[in-house]
């Protein structure tokens, strides 16, 4: 790895405060594993640092950036990380705010400087396996997609199985039973929902295989870019790879092949198992369905009963009622005709006035003041008036309440109860 870097400090700012620009250039394919790892430094290992990681080719952001904070006491120090190729620039603010700009200045800089020199710009890590400082484990050199065909030299291939046909399994209605005595009363024993097995994967009659190819320019930027050797090829051992690869995929396919009859018969049998299964769930399905549309009649047929059960038991209370009230009315009527018997000529009685007495007739001299007789006649006495009973009107002639008028009220009919749905022995 080559790397440089610059500081500038602010006017005015602190000691130890401004803006540090760091570009480090790395070998062939590193760059894209770099930028991971100071991901993970950043996200991991700085205690409270914030890390948003953007890939992408938009301007400013390069073809992968990182943008960290990390609090320091009082200093917030910020880093922005661009990367392209196997270079990667950080500008970092050590109390002192990157500017917004300065990144995408510095990224259409690069982009410039990289132009014609770094063969790939947006390479990715697993580009890195190319080369050998990878490491023994993880180094594969360039590689090529190659198809390899079944031989059409091969024995007879065996029919590919179809899946088959599968019914329609519904969950089962919930019963809910009626209040006692219903029928039936008991629900068949539950039965598991049963599932289709998968049919065998079909055989392949085509694989694909990665042969290793001569790498003469690099992942990345290139070897050339950091002035590295291209891998050593051997064009024999990798005819030699190629070849051991592409019997190993004949042979796997061969084998899926020879193994392809034994699946298709285990397939057969479990299609046959499920099939028995599926016919006594759909049995269990349509039992409990029928089961569910008795005991909706049987719930039905007794709510309707205990709605006329309370009916009746409000029309009898209304029943009663009436009959009080009119007990009542003629038993009024009989006490006021009792009562009116006192008084033949009705009620209230008449008044008979007194004859006028001579001593206290109008005398002929006006200025004679008249004297009274105490012993003169007086008006006709009226035996007391009794008071009426309580509720009695008093009037005479009575007059009968009018609700003796109205027809007397008929019982009600009390409600049969719904039948009993349970068989007779």
């Amino acid at each position: 790895m080559l790397s440089r870097s610059r500081s500038f400090a602010a006017g005015g700012a602190p000691v130890g405060s401004g803006l540090t620009v760091t570009v480090s250039a790395y070998s062939a394919g590193a760059g894209a594993p770099a930028m991971d790892a100071m991901r993970t430094a950043r996200s991991e290992c700085v205690r409270g640092a914030s890390v948003t990681q953007r890939t992408g080719s938009g301007a400013g952001s390069g073809v992968q950036a990182l943008d960290a904070v990390e609090q320091r006491g009082r200093a917030t120090i910020r880093s922005v990380l661009l990367r392209r190729g196997d270079v990667i620039v950080s500008v970092t603010g050590s109390a002192v705010a990157v500017p917004d700009g300065l990144p995408a200045d510095l990224d259409g800089r690069l982009a410039a400087l990289l132009q014609g020199v770094c063969l790939k710009q947006d390479g990715t890590t697993t580009d890195f396996t190319r080369s050998v400082l990878a490491g023994v484990q993880r180094y594969t050199g360039l590689l090529q997609d190659q198809s390899v065909p079944l031989p059409t030299s091969a024995a007879a291939l065996p029919a590919l199985v179809s899946p088959s046909a599968t019914p329609e399994l519904p969950e089962p209605v919930s019963a809910t039973p009626p209040q006692f005595p219903f029928w039936p009363t008991q629900t068949p024993v539950p039965v598991n929902r049963p599932t289709a097995p998968a049919a065998p994967t079909p055989y392949p009659t085509a694989t694909g295989i990665q042969v290793p190819i001569e790498d003469p320019d690099g992942p990345g930027c290139g070897w050339a870019f950091t002035g590295m050797l291209a891998p050593a090829f051997d064009p024999k051992a990798a005819a030699a790879i190629e070849q051991q690869r592409r019997t190993d995929a004949i042979a796997a396919m061969g084998a899926d092949v020879a193994a392809y009859p034994a699946k298709a018969q285990a397939y057969a049998q479990s299609f046959a198992q499920f099939d028995a299964q599926a016919k006594a769930y759909l049995a269990y399905v349509d039992a409990m369905g029928q089961i569910e549309s008795q005991w909706a009649v049987q719930r039905a047929q007794q709510q309707a009963y205990a709605d006329a059960l309370i009916a009746y038991q409000q029309a009898t209370q209304a029943y009663q009622q009436q009959l009080t009230e009119r007990a009542a009315a003629q038993q009024r009527f009989e006490q006021a005709v009792q009562w009116c018997a006192q008084y033949p000529q009705g009620y209230p009685p008449p008044t008979t006035p007194a004859p006028p007495s001579p001593d206290t007739a109008t005398p002929t001299d006006p200025n004679a003041q008249p004297t009274p007789n105490p012993t003169g006649p007086t008006a006709t006495p009226v035996a007391p008036v009794a008071p009426p009973p309580s509720g009695v009107p008093a009037t005479c002639p009575p007059q009968p309440d009018p609700l003796l008028a109205q027809p007397a009220p008929t019982s009600p009919a009390s409600p049969a109860p719904p039948p009993d749905p349970r068989p007779t022995p």
